[in-house]
């Protein structure tokens, strides 16, 4: 079921940029980069996605489901690095952490790997009196 402020985010007759930059937004609570115009954009006009497909898709993303767990783990919103940080981890690769020994030739993590990473944090056991 479609709720009302959905359907008007769905059914908007902005252009597809528009629509994107407010789901960006909603979703994510960022704007709308060039690499995500340009992935959700070929989704619309080559693959044939509606609205309401890209819309599941973007809630069922990495980085949506990052940005939930930081509300849930850490008690606050993501920020860039740790955005930067964790979805390099997804990718596996680059990110700014090309320093570290394992490079960016590291294996790509899954969302429970990348939770009990989290949790091993300082800021976590801070927040939940973890020694």
């Amino acid at each position: 079921m479609i709720s009302a402020e959905e359907k008007k985010v769905l059914c908007d007759p902005g252009s597809d940029k528009e629509f994107l930059e407010r789901i960006y937004q909603a979703e994510l609570g960022r704007a709308l980069d060039e690499e995500g115009l340009k992935y959700w954009i070929d989704d619309l006009n080559i693959n044939g996605e509606t609205r309401e497909q890209v819309l599941i898709n973007v809630r069922l993303s990495n980085e949506k489901w990052l940005r939930d767990t930081y509300k849930t783990e850490l008690g606050r919103e993501l920020d860039d690095e740790g955005r930067n940080w964790w979805m390099g981890d997804f990718r596996g690769k680059g990110s700014g952490k090309e320093h570290l020994t394992y490079g960016s030739d590291r294996p790509v993590q899954t969302r429970e790997q990348v939770l009990a990473n989290i949790r091993r944090s300082e800021e976590y056991k801070a927040k939940n009196l973890i020694k």
